[in-house]
């Protein structure tokens, strides 16, 4: 639904986000900690350095492979996406598919092959209209941008600064639940209202929905599961919930670390005729002005 399509990266930088920091003792392997106010406040303190690790997962150049799956729902609106990433090498090369799982020809792809100086973006037949190329191209800006600026990962980011502020704002009774698993990793769950939800742009609802939730939804909460496994790397991070009220509010999102990508991930540039360069800021912000008339962003 175009009303309530994500906004996703526009080739260039979004907002930092800061990372949850807090770090971890070891449990038994499979066993839950205790619940309640100690649960709490052993997530609050205990977990500080593990998730003060995810701070090195989110700047540098990992070779990876991840899939984000997304649906938000307000009311009888929703968006129902897939965006699959893959990031290989140093300086990497990124390729981004964006699909709608409603419409199949819904769909953009997003390209940079390392040392280029150029970032692609390919139209599917519902941006037909945006250019006369399947293709269109612009000035790579982000050379020095940490990963959170990507929209490969800005997503998870932005998943884990929503747990971030949950735990802060709530005075630890965000924190619901830590667990150390068999293989090592930590599995942490943590209730996300929906206030910091919106607020960490988690998914941007246009305001003629974002007008119908209430104050009272807005103290609702979504419970959110992140995993990392026995090195502190990011595995998944997932929300689920719905909230009542006048109009319902739903959400089902899903960032999962699929494991490390290979060269053969990267597709090979797109040839020259089949591309339309932007050949300055006015023409970019033009590109995304008609973009955002087709999505509803």
């Amino acid at each position: 639904m175009p009303a309530l399509t994500r906004r996703i990266t526009r080739f260039t930088a979004l907002a930092c986000v800061a990372l949850l920091a807090t770090g971890c003792a070891q449990g038994r392997a499979g066993t839950a900690l205790p619940d309640g106010d100690q649960a709490a406040n052993y997530v609050t303190e205990k977990f500080r350095t593990k998730l003060e690790g995810l701070k090195g997962e989110f700047s540098g150049d990992k070779s990876r492979k991840a899939r984000l799956e997304s649906f938000a729902r307000i009311g009888e609106k929703n968006a129902n996406t897939t965006l699959d990433s893959v990031q290989f090498g140093s300086p990497p090369s990124r390729f981004v598919q964006l699909r709608s799982n409603k419409d199949a020809g819904d769909f953009r792809e997003f390209l940079h092959p390392a040392g280029d100086p150029l970032d692609y973006m390919h139209l599917g037949p519902v941006y037909s209209s945006l250019a006369s190329t399947p293709w269109v191209s612009r000035e790579y800006t982000g050379g020095n941008l940490i990963e959170c600026y990507w929209n490969g990962m800005i997503d998870a980011c932005k998943l884990v600064a929503s747990v971030e502020s949950s735990v802060k704002e709530g005075s630890g009774k965000a924190a619901k639940r830590a667990k150390s698993l068999p293989d090592g990793g930590v599995e942490l769950v943590a209730d996300v209202p929906l206030r910091v939800f919106i607020k960490e742009r988690v998914v941007v609802f246009p305001e003629s929905l974002a007008s119908k939730i209430t104050e009272e939804q807005k103290g609702k909460t979504f419970p959110t599961t992140v995993v990392l496994n026995a090195d502190g790397g990011l595995v998944r991070v997932e929300m689920v919930g719905v909230i009542p009220g006048p109009s319902e509010v739903e959400v089902r999102i899903k960032y999962e670390n699929l494991g490390p990508a290979t060269a053969r991930d990267i597709p090979k540039k797109p040839d020259a005729a089949q591309i339309t360069h932007l050949p300055d800021r006015a023409a970019v912000d033009e590109f995304h002005r008609k973009l955002g008339e087709i999505t509803g962003g």
